[in-house]
Protein backbone atom coordinates (compact mmCIF):
# COMPACT_ATOMS: atom_id res chain seq x y z
CA UNK A 1 0.00 0.00 0.00
CA UNK A 2 1.11 3.36 -0.32
CA UNK A 3 2.94 5.14 -2.79
CA UNK A 4 6.58 4.34 -2.82
CA UNK A 5 9.43 5.84 -5.40
CA UNK A 6 9.85 3.48 -8.34
CA UNK A 7 12.26 0.74 -7.28
CA UNK A 8 11.97 1.42 -3.63
CA UNK A 9 11.48 -1.79 -1.65
CA UNK A 10 8.73 -1.78 1.55
CA UNK A 11 10.77 -1.76 4.48
CA UNK A 12 10.15 -4.60 7.05
CA UNK A 13 7.68 -3.25 9.94
CA UNK A 14 9.32 -3.40 13.51
CA UNK A 15 6.40 -5.85 15.42
CA UNK A 16 5.03 -7.14 12.18
CA UNK A 17 5.61 -10.77 13.58
CA UNK A 18 3.06 -10.21 16.17
CA UNK A 19 -0.08 -10.14 13.31
CA UNK A 20 -3.53 -10.32 14.76
CA UNK A 21 -2.01 -10.07 18.37
CA UNK A 22 -1.15 -6.58 18.02
CA UNK A 23 -3.02 -3.44 18.16
CA UNK A 24 -3.02 -2.04 14.44
CA UNK A 25 -4.12 0.49 13.51
CA UNK A 26 -4.55 1.18 9.46
CA UNK A 27 -4.13 4.71 8.17
CA UNK A 28 -5.67 5.05 5.11
CA UNK A 29 -4.54 8.92 4.30
CA UNK A 30 -3.38 11.99 5.90
CA UNK A 31 -5.33 14.96 4.46
CA UNK A 32 -5.53 18.73 4.76
CA UNK A 33 -1.76 18.77 6.26
CA UNK A 34 0.56 22.50 6.17
CA UNK A 35 2.94 23.13 3.74
CA UNK A 36 6.48 24.65 5.03
CA UNK A 37 6.42 28.07 3.07
CA UNK A 38 10.34 27.93 3.14
CA UNK A 39 10.02 24.37 0.74
CA UNK A 40 10.75 24.30 -2.76
CA UNK A 41 7.86 24.40 -4.94
CA UNK A 42 8.09 21.46 -7.06
CA UNK A 43 10.43 19.65 -4.23
CA UNK A 44 7.62 16.88 -2.92
CA UNK A 45 7.00 16.51 1.37
CA UNK A 46 7.77 13.82 2.79
CA UNK A 47 5.75 12.82 6.24
CA UNK A 48 5.93 9.96 8.89
CA UNK A 49 3.77 8.38 11.00
CA UNK A 50 4.33 7.25 14.40
CA UNK A 51 2.23 5.13 16.62
CA UNK A 52 3.62 4.54 20.78
CA UNK A 53 1.45 3.83 23.68
CA UNK A 54 2.13 6.57 26.03
CA UNK A 55 2.08 4.44 29.15
CA UNK A 56 4.17 2.41 27.93
CA UNK A 57 7.35 3.85 26.22
CA UNK A 58 9.69 0.91 26.74
CA UNK A 59 8.22 -0.58 23.18
CA UNK A 60 9.09 2.55 21.37
CA UNK A 61 7.41 4.20 17.82
CA UNK A 62 5.83 2.15 15.26
CA UNK A 63 6.94 4.27 12.39
CA UNK A 64 5.26 4.69 8.50
CA UNK A 65 7.93 6.60 7.12
CA UNK A 66 8.75 8.08 3.63
CA UNK A 67 5.24 9.00 2.93
CA UNK A 68 5.38 11.62 -0.05
CA UNK A 69 2.68 14.22 -0.38
CA UNK A 70 1.32 13.72 -3.95
CA UNK A 71 -1.51 16.46 -4.41
CA UNK A 72 -0.53 20.15 -2.97
CA UNK A 73 -2.59 23.08 -4.28
CA UNK A 74 -2.42 27.14 -4.95
CA UNK A 75 -3.29 28.57 -1.93
CA UNK A 76 -5.58 30.31 -4.43
CA UNK A 77 -6.78 27.21 -5.55
CA UNK A 78 -7.58 25.62 -2.15
CA UNK A 79 -10.44 26.68 0.19
CA UNK A 80 -9.94 29.16 3.05
CA UNK A 81 -7.93 28.34 6.19
CA UNK A 82 -6.63 25.19 4.39
CA UNK A 83 -3.20 23.41 4.14
CA UNK A 84 -3.41 21.45 1.30
CA UNK A 85 -1.35 18.59 1.29
CA UNK A 86 -2.45 14.81 0.87
CA UNK A 87 -1.32 11.62 1.47
CA UNK A 88 -2.43 8.25 0.73
CA UNK A 89 -0.94 6.25 3.03
CA UNK A 90 -3.15 2.75 2.74
CA UNK A 91 -0.57 0.96 5.71
CA UNK A 92 -1.19 -0.80 9.43
CA UNK A 93 0.99 0.13 12.38
CA UNK A 94 1.45 -2.48 14.62
CA UNK A 95 1.90 -2.50 18.46
CA UNK A 96 2.37 -5.19 21.29
CA UNK A 97 -0.88 -4.93 22.83
CA UNK A 98 -0.76 -4.10 26.19
CA UNK A 99 -4.00 -5.05 28.21
CA UNK A 100 -5.45 -2.48 29.79
CA UNK A 101 -4.29 0.54 28.06
CA UNK A 102 -7.31 3.25 26.72
CA UNK A 103 -5.27 5.21 24.70
CA UNK A 104 -2.58 4.71 21.63
CA UNK A 105 -1.14 7.93 20.27
CA UNK A 106 -0.79 8.36 16.27
CA UNK A 107 2.02 11.04 15.48
CA UNK A 108 2.64 12.84 12.03
CA UNK A 109 6.11 14.34 11.18
CA UNK A 110 6.92 16.51 8.33
CA UNK A 111 10.16 15.00 7.49
CA UNK A 112 13.53 16.01 5.56
CA UNK A 113 16.92 15.00 4.76
CA UNK A 114 18.07 15.43 8.30
CA UNK A 115 15.63 16.55 10.63
CA UNK A 116 11.93 16.68 11.31
CA UNK A 117 8.96 18.66 12.56
CA UNK A 118 6.57 17.58 14.46
CA UNK A 119 2.98 18.27 12.43
CA UNK A 120 0.74 17.13 15.69
CA UNK A 121 -1.07 14.27 16.88
CA UNK A 122 -4.06 12.02 17.35
CA UNK A 123 -5.08 10.16 20.85
CA UNK A 124 -7.06 6.73 19.73
CA UNK A 125 -9.17 5.46 21.97
CA UNK A 126 -8.85 1.45 22.24
CA UNK A 127 -12.17 1.30 22.68
CA UNK A 128 -12.97 2.25 19.00
CA UNK A 129 -11.17 -0.82 17.63
CA UNK A 130 -14.06 -2.76 18.40
CA UNK A 131 -15.91 -0.56 15.57
CA UNK A 132 -13.89 -1.80 12.60
CA UNK A 133 -14.25 1.06 10.63
CA UNK A 134 -12.40 3.99 9.08
CA UNK A 135 -12.77 6.89 11.05
CA UNK A 136 -12.11 10.48 10.33
CA UNK A 137 -9.65 12.41 12.97
CA UNK A 138 -8.53 15.92 13.66
CA UNK A 139 -4.32 15.94 14.07
CA UNK A 140 -3.61 18.55 16.66
CA UNK A 141 -0.80 20.62 16.77
CA UNK A 142 1.21 20.97 19.62
CA UNK A 143 -0.63 24.59 20.83
CA UNK A 144 -3.97 22.22 20.01
CA UNK A 145 -4.15 23.95 16.62
CA UNK A 146 -6.44 21.78 13.86
CA UNK A 147 -3.37 20.40 11.15
CA UNK A 148 -5.08 18.39 9.52
CA UNK A 149 -7.19 15.10 9.53
CA UNK A 150 -6.25 11.21 9.79
CA UNK A 151 -8.48 8.63 8.18
CA UNK A 152 -7.60 5.77 10.67
CA UNK A 153 -8.82 2.16 11.72
CA UNK A 154 -8.04 1.24 14.67
CA UNK A 155 -7.88 -2.94 15.11
CA UNK A 156 -7.44 -4.59 18.84
CA UNK A 157 -6.56 -8.32 19.06
CA UNK A 158 -10.09 -9.90 18.97
CA UNK A 159 -11.50 -7.95 16.09
CA UNK A 160 -12.82 -9.45 13.22
CA UNK A 161 -11.46 -7.11 10.10
CA UNK A 162 -14.06 -5.43 8.46
CA UNK A 163 -13.82 -3.40 5.14
CA UNK A 164 -10.98 -1.15 5.79
CA UNK A 165 -12.04 1.16 3.37
CA UNK A 166 -15.76 2.56 4.44
CA UNK A 167 -15.73 5.68 6.35
CA UNK A 168 -18.18 6.16 9.06
CA UNK A 169 -20.13 8.99 9.49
Amino acid sequence: GGLRQPGKMPEVQRFAALGNEALQVYVLSLEDLPHRPDTEPFKPAVFAVRLRWPSAPFFGDAELAGLTAYMWGSEEQRPAGTHGAYVYVDQTALLPWVGGQCTAVLAVYETELLKERLVGEVVLQTKLGREGQVRRFPIRGPEQRLEGFAHVKVICPGTDRRSAHQLSE
